[in-house]
């Protein structure tokens, strides 16, 4: 029952504690009324109890084995024929070889496909849709933030504000899209393609223009990519290119977005919720999306997580 207990506690530790602050980066500690309120119950607990064992006289005497009488003969083993101690000493040597046994055998009838994790499932990102509001939703999963995208050039310097979150341009573009290299949900993709760039069909360019002769040909050694891509990093990016490998879709965009909310919330009066979850992710699917909610709804990386107000969107459709 113990290990029951800490279980779920250490569990919603887990999911609703140190989940949010590898999101966030904030940190918390109780208040000190929270901690007097989770004191009191267990105090209360514990006072509930003592009165029932003094009340209902639970325990006249103090139970006692027969065999831990210091005058009694010992009892053998009957499996072993072994003499194993004492009877709490005994009992604790028989639950621990019934559970080691018991580990065993359930460990040993375990398939080895489900000890083998597949591993993520790679789940491709899609441009965000709409105008004056996107609404993204990288796996049209309709779990996402309407994105008021008028407003925040707006409030942040016009369109010199445009590359705070376009950070780098594609080649032959400007103001590239996340998705274009934040290719995958939830898992980190090659920004480069440097398959791409070496293939007859691709870029066709031969390994000495980007690997110096004599050096060992690695990311490491490789120029950087704006050496040749002269507008690749538009002036003014927050947010620096230092490898190859993109973040996942999730991480760019909560990386992205807490981190400028954090500074917000510390500037404008009455922000001070503004990197909160709730701010961005409060929003129902927009209108002209709702024909495809069944469409996408079905698919297998659909996530079942409900907006308040996409269920009704989904019969309406149906």
């Amino acid at each position: 029952s113990i290990m029951v207990v800490f279980g779920m506690v250490f569990n919603r530790i887990n999911v609703g504690g140190l989940t949010m602050m590898g999101i966030t980066g904030d940190s918390y500690f109780p208040s000190w009324m929270e901690i007097s309120i989770s004191a009191g119950v267990l105090s209360a607990a514990v006072l509930l109890f003592l009165f029932a064992v003094e009340k209902f006289h639970v325990w006249e005497t103090s139970p006692r084995h027969p065999e831990a009488e210091p005058t009694s003969r010992p009892h053998f083993d009957r499996a072993s024929q072994v003499w194993l101690g004492a009877p709490s000493v005994a009992g604790r040597t028989k639950y621990s070889l019934a559970f080691l046994f018991s580990f065993a055998v359930a460990v040993a009838i375990i398939p080895g496909n489900d000890i083998n994790s597949k591993g993520a499932v790679s789940v491709p990102t899609m441009a965000a849709r709409g105008g004056d509001t996107l609404y993204i939703d990288g796996n049209r999963d309709l779990y996402g933030v309407a994105f008021k995208h008028e407003m925040h050039i707006s409030q942040n310097g016009q369109k010199q504000s445009c590359a705070l979150c376009h950070h780098m341009n594609i080649p032959m573009d400007k103001q590239s899209g996340c998705y274009r290299c934040h290719k995958l949900m939830y898992q980190e993709s090659d920004a480069f393609g440097h398959q791409w760039h070496s293939s007859p069909r691709g870029g066709n360019i031969a390994c000495v223009q980007c690997h110096e002769e004599g050096q060992e040909r690695t990311a490491a050694s490789a120029k950087k990519c704006d050496r040749c891509h002269r507008d690749l990093l538009p002036e003014g990016a927050r947010i620096k290119y230092e490898r190859n490998i993109a973040p996942s879709y999730v991480d760019a965009m909560h990386r992205l977005c807490v981190d400028c909310h954090k500074e917000k919330a510390l500037t404008l009066e009455g922000k001070e919720d503004l990197a909160r979850c709730a701010r961005c992710h409060e929003t129902v699917p927009p209108e002209y999306m709702s024909p495809e909610a069944p469409v996408f709804g079905n698919k297998p990386y659909f996530n079942r997580v409900m907006m308040p107000g996409a269920e009704s969107l989904l019969k309406a459709d149906d």
